[in-house]
């Protein structure tokens, strides 16, 4: 039963005024959908055009390609989370909070690879949004008792033989204090997407960092007896319900709608997290967010509270927590004076459309260019006429004269296909390939032009470029909902858990933690290149390189180098590299003779002494 917050009863954020904003960025964003976004997801589905209905069209589907493509280049896979802290003191806490966040990332948490898929796949095809929402919740079944401190029932008593110094002093008597919290059965944070169907955005509001709009929301819709348990609501509340299938805020995905019978009635509300010192004169923060839940239908508010991700710190009154809004979003690309720039598949449509009536063009010259021939019947006759038409392979067909020069049966000219319509193919081909930003050689397709190993990598560098700018705007993105998740756990992470910290020395071993070892002021950043794919072979190239040039530099620690070659190789580094050398000795005298003829000669009064050194020395 958590507390609604009153509205103004008028104006400036009434009641009325949230319900004519949702309705006007419903308007906004309903004819984007319906001019552009569903037609994107129809291409991408490489379903038909209708540009030319009267016959078979050809769909290329390159959008399909594409999008694949270019998802794999911006997020192949979850990067590594990496801490800096904001002040000394927190080396321990790093370690701990970076495993945990890293883990929290994976399948068994938020599974960010998922959801940055699905909403990579919003950016690229229909809309250019990225949209999602990061958030904590949690299911409580009755009460428990927990310790928070303990009082003194009788006080300590000295005994007499205390008094003379004979004996102890009797201990006084406590009792522990307890205070009832929720018994906590069930949490999860959760970091999932919105559709950019349902999502809402100020029609006056044109930023890229949405974070600083006055205000985000989506809509929803669930089922109306789960969301009366959720929001507490009556069973008498008077509201309109939905039958399954009747949701016209969709990306249009799927071709027909289902039937209604059977399923659960629902309910469609708008989930709103505004700026509080915006609306409201008494709130002086303006980083301070609050929560508005509406249902339509109903004349009030189901939930408006301040936000339940935020909280004053009594030791020094600030305001800390999720800061910014958690309705998520982003983009690849900013265009001028709107929040909603276009997609890839936008911008390119029009050219996959132009492919795809010239390959149908194609297949409507193929098909009237089937073999025709003239028969005259007078010569062939009714019998020999019938074998033609029924097309019987190795027939022999009788005829009363045949002459070579005036055969009875002429096949008529076919018209070739004009040279330049596979021009414009190419010249399609092209265009689309700026538009994604690679081409054949970044495909890996083999092209029949030749080009040096120069050119290839001029355009590999420009290719490159782009493709490595729009995946720092995509790693901006995770970086920043990785930091409102950290805020979430700093916060809600009461229960004692274990986490799998990996030491300076290699070794892997268990951690406690709760939010008291993870809490401090951090700068949040993913470690480079973790999020793209890499080559092995390559990697381990660049390693062996980097062994070379820093090896013999007396500040370089190279069993370091060596452990991180010998992993890459799944060899275990303690049984193969030696931490300590031995201490090294001065080598010993390097003393050599050169004797000659005369030195040997017997009558030569050293020569007993060259005989025992050529002796000593074998």
């Amino acid at each position: 039963n958590e507390e609604v917050l009153p509205l103004p009863a008028e104006d400036y954020g009434s009641l009325d005024y949230w319900m004519a904003q949702v309705k006007a960025a419903e308007e906004k964003r309903q004819n984007l959908k319906d001019s552009l976004w569903d037609k994107n997801v129809q291409s991408y589905l490489a379903k038909t055009l209708s540009t030319i209905p009267d016959h078979d069209v050809v769909v290329v589907p390159k959008d399909f390609a594409n999008v694949e493509r270019k998802k794999a280049e911006l997020f192949f896979q979850v990067p590594e989370v990496h801490l800096i802290a904001k002040m000394p003191g927190l080396e321990d806490a790093v370690l701990t909070f970076q495993a945990v966040l890293n883990h929290k990332l994976g399948p068994d948490g938020v599974d960010a690879s998922s959801l940055m898929a699905e909403i990579l796949f919003d950016a690229l095809c229909p809309s250019g949004l990225l949209c999602s929402k990061i958030g904590y919740e949690s299911f409580s079944d009755g009460e428990r008792q927990i310790e928070v401190g303990s009082r003194e029932i009788s006080p300590e008593k000295p005994n007499i033989g205390a008094i003379l110094g004979l004996g102890a002093t009797s201990p006084a008597q406590t009792e522990p204090i307890t205070e009832p919290v929720p018994n906590l059965i069930y949490e999860r944070y959760f970091w999932q997407r919105i559709s950019p169907a349902k999502i809402l955005i100020p029609t006056d509001f044109e930023g890229s960092n949405y974070d600083r709009a006055p205000w985000l929301g989506f809509e929803f819709e669930d089922d109306w007896e789960v969301l009366k348990r959720r929001f507490n609501l009556p069973d008498d509340l008077d509201t309109k319900l939905y039958g399954a299938g009747e949701d016209e805020n969709k990306l249009k995905s799927e071709s027909a709608a289902y039937s209604s019978r059977g399923v659960p009635k629902k309910a469609k509300g708008y989930e709103i997290w505004y700026r509080a010192a915006l609306y409201d004169p008494t709130v002086k923060h303006p980083e301070k967010m609050r929560y508005l839940v509406l249902l339509e239908g109903v004349e009030l508010p189901v939930r408006h509270t301040d936000s339940p991700y935020q909280f004053t710190d009594p030791a020094d009154n600030q305001l800390k927590g999720l800061m910014g809004n958690p309705v998520h979003i982003g983009a690849l690309r900013y265009v001028s004076d709107t929040a909603y720039p276009p997609s890839e598949v936008t911008i390119g449509r029009a050219q996959v459309e132009e492919l795809s009536r010239s390959r149908t063009q194609m297949l409507l010259q193929r098909d009237r260019n089937i073999p025709t021939r003239l028969a005259d019947i007078g010569r062939l006759g009714a019998e020999a006429t019938r074998k033609l038409e029924r097309g019987i392979w190795q027939a022999i067909i009788p005829v009363p004269s045949l002459e070579a020069n005036n055969p009875p049966v002429v096949e008529l000219s076919r018209s070739s296909y004009p040279p330049e319509n596979f021009n414009f193919d190419r010249i399609i081909e092209r265009d689309l390939n700026e538009i994604w930003a690679f081409g054949a050689n970044q495909r890996g397709d083999v092209t029949e032009e030749k080009k040096t190993a120069t050119e290839i990598r001029n355009i590999q560098a420009n290719v490159s470029a782009r493709m490595d700018y729009e995946r720092k705007l995509v790693i901006k993105y995770f970086v920043k909902g990785v930091e409102k998740l950290g805020a979430l756990i700093q916060k809600f992470a009461d229960q004692q858990d274990y986490v799998q910290i990996v030491g300076p020395d290699g070794v892997a071993k268990l951690q406690p933690w709760d939010k008291s070892a993870v809490q401090g002021s951090f700068v949040y950043d993913a470690k480079p290149d973790t999020a793209v794919r890499i080559d092995a072979a390559q990697d381990f190239r660049d390693m062996i390189d980097l062994y070379n040039m820093l090896a013999k530099d007396p500040h370089v620690n190279r069993v370091e180098l060596l452990t991180r070659l010998t992993r890459m190789k799944n060899i275990n580094p303690e049984r193969l590299i030696i931490p300590q050398l031995p201490e090294r000795k001065p080598d010993p005298p390097n003393v050599s003779f050169r004797f000659g003829g005369e030195d040997i000669n017997p009558l030569n009064p050293a020569f007993p002494i060259v005989i025992e050194l050529m002796t000593q020395a074998g």
